[in-house]
């Protein structure tokens, strides 16, 4: 059961990636993703219940919208180019979750304590692209809100 909702993750996940050239960084953008059947919630979920291949933890009192505008870019970049938002039951989002090219991206706003922390997560299978994108986002961050934000990034 868990390798065909992982297949299904990936069928799913290929179905929105453009395959264009990934080193335009300024002309890619991540989009929000269409409602979603019951079978792609299923392979989604799957994918995220994992353990992450990548964490970065990012402690910096900026807003979700800075925050979102560097992980859209970059984790357009390298192919990921799909999202959906989760909002809690008032209205605050607390997730994002980008899907694309065999892999889940989810941002969660642990905005209810202090420092307030976001955690950015990558699920994947294939180490090599996750390395590159480990790389490109702590630097992404790093170079928007500072060497300190970075609390961890673990492998």
């Amino acid at each position: 059961m868990k390798l065909c909702c992982h297949f299904g993750l990936l069928v799913f996940v290929a179905s929105f990636s453009n395959g264009e050239d990934t080193n335009r960084w300024a002309e890619k953008m991540a989009r929000p993703l269409p409602p979603l059947s019951d079978s792609a919630w299923r392979s989604i979920s799957a994918a995220g219940a994992k353990k992450p291949v990548v964490t970065i933890t990012l402690t910096n009192d900026v807003s979700q919208d800075a925050i979102l505008a560097v992980t859209d870019r970059v984790s357009a970049h390298h192919g990921i180019d799909a999202y959906f938002d989760g909002y809690c039951g008032f209205g605050a989002r607390l997730t994002r979750q980008y899907v694309g090219r065999g892999s889940l991206v989810a941002v969660s706003f642990a905005w209810d304590q202090r420092p307030k922390q976001t955690i950015i997560s990558l699920h994947r299978t294939n180490a090599v692209p996750a390395d590159v994108w480990a790389r490109d986002m702590t630097k992404a961050l790093r170079d928007r809100f500072g060497e300190d934000t970075i609390r961890d990034s673990k492998r």
